[in-house]
């Protein structure tokens, strides 16, 4: 309706208590603001409200403040909008993006509830010009349900196993490990569904062993993102090349490109594996905070990651039987700090059976080295026993240079911490070749 009343402010944020803490600062100060929860009504709103400033989150869902930022400004009809970043996802690269792609400011949560309303007050009345170029987005393609065979797994039963787990591919790797020197790739299996997360080099031996099987024919990979310890080894995974196979890629899009682009600059566009392309049926799908089906029996939940770029956390349920995968997640060892965020993953990971969860560094040099968007292990320990309350923690993308003895200590330093704290919460240490069978709580549908 042209005729609604217009606001200064537009407040686009998922977070209730967040959301209603900055409308409510921006409203004590005199603005007019209106409080946005879904990310989906955003340009509708703005059309109608004509607001003076828009407040994104980078966290909020479904469309992340970054991809929503960028269909602000390609819309003929907002794309003069002022748009602010307030976000707890403060990494420098999305820093870059938010101004690279015409935001006025980027505003770090927490923010000072003091300072706050003054900042506002003053982009207000400054002005700044956007000379960013835009496209139109993709909309997500539909899921597709899949039904395959895989005998070695049972009626009533989940197996998983993990290929890889190390952060970077080419650190030391002619070194020994007994944990193993490939970088993230896990495989989900019930009888009629197989899911792989994410396409480091361990995807290489599970394409190896696929590639000799009649089965699965038909598969999911869920990429978390496209750091190159997610993706590197999906140029040497067999099944993309037997005519014979379905792989269904799914992941999100980044504010630069569509999920489609990204994937075909994988397959087709790179000049270090031109030699052949994919025979296998290739179906690709962008995500966003949702749920799907994957399959009759497997359901699919994400959510944004606290970690540079698009990233994303997978939920996957059957049977009663949660499993959570989080591979560059980072979480706060200080109970204040980074909390929203903490939250949120708590209540998508609450009471998980397995959470994979990021443990790339040792508890020092995550102090050092904050600002990258991993976690430390006793981080990742304290996050998955005090707040999320899942069963078991798997510690997952470890530092791909450090050594046995490290990993050790590392292990060691969170078995002391359960100990000392009498958690209920079992916890390994990621390992390649690694396998949890999990037993379904009720049929699968």
């Amino acid at each position: 309706m042209r005729g609604e009343e217009k606001v200064d402010i537009l407040v686009v944020d998922d977070d209730a208590v967040a959301g209603q803490l900055t409308r409510d600062l921006l409203a004590e100060a005199g603005f007019s603001v209106f409080l946005l929860k879904k990310s989906l009504d955003a340009i509708p709103t703005i059309k109608r409200k004509r607001p003076s400033l828009v407040l994104l989150d980078i966290m909020a869902g479904p469309i992340n403040g970054l991809r929503l930022l960028k269909l602000i400004k390609a819309n003929p009809e907002t794309k003069s909008s002022r748009v602010v970043i307030v976000s707890q996802k403060a990494f420098d690269f999305e820093k870059q993006e938010a101004f690279r792609l015409g935001a006025e400011a980027f505003i770090a949560k927490p923010y000072n509830v003091d300072t706050f309303a003054p900042q506002i007050n003053h982009m207000l009345a400054g002005n700044r010009q956007n000379l960013v170029e835009m496209y139109h987005p993709m909309e997500p393609e539909s899921m597709q349900e899949t039904v395959t065979s895989r005998p070695e797994v049972r009626e009533g039963e989940i197996k998983i196993r993990i290929w890889g787990h190390r952060s970077q591919p080419g650190l030391i790797p002619d070194t020994p490990s007994v944990y193993g020197r490939q970088t993230s790739c896990v495989s989900v299996e019930t009888p009629s569904t197989m899911v792989i997360l994410d396409a480091g080099t361990g995807i290489i031996r599970l394409g190896e062993a696929l590639a000799g099987h009649s089965h699965p024919k038909d598969m999911w990979l869920l990429l978390s993102h496209f750091h190159l310890g997610h993706i590197g080894g999906l140029h040497a995974f067999e099944p993309a090349y037997a005519p014979g196979f379905t792989l269904r890629i799914a992941g999100a899009a980044d504010s630069e490109k569509r999920f489609k682009d990204n994937l075909g600059g994988l397959f087709y566009s790179n000049p270090y594996w031109t030699q052949r392309h994919p025979r296998a049926r290739l179906f690709m799908y962008e995500l966003t905070e949702d749920s799907y089906d994957l399959s009759p029996d497997v359901k699919l939940a994400v959510m944004y990651a606290n970690h540079p770029t698009s990233t994303l956390a997978f939920r996957l349920t059957c049977g009663g039987r949660k499993i959570v995968y989080a591979p560059d997640s980072q979480v706060p060892l200080e109970p204040t700090a980074m909390e929203e965020y903490a939250d949120r993953l708590a209540a998508f990971a609450q009471g998980a059976d397995v959470l994979f969860h990021d443990s790339t560094f040792t508890d020092a040099d995550a102090a050092a080295r904050s600002g990258e968007g991993h976690s430390g292990v006793s981080a990742a320990v304290t996050f998955a026993a005090e707040k999320a309350r899942v069963r078991k923690l798997i510690l997952f993308h470890t530092h791909s240079s450090y050594s046995d003895k490290t990993l050790d200590s590392m292990m060691a330093q969170a078995a002391r911490l359960i100990s000392e704290n009498r958690w209920p919460l079992l916890c390994e240490l990621a390992r390649e070749g690694a396998e949890i069978t999990l037993e379904t709580e009720v049929p699968a549908v």
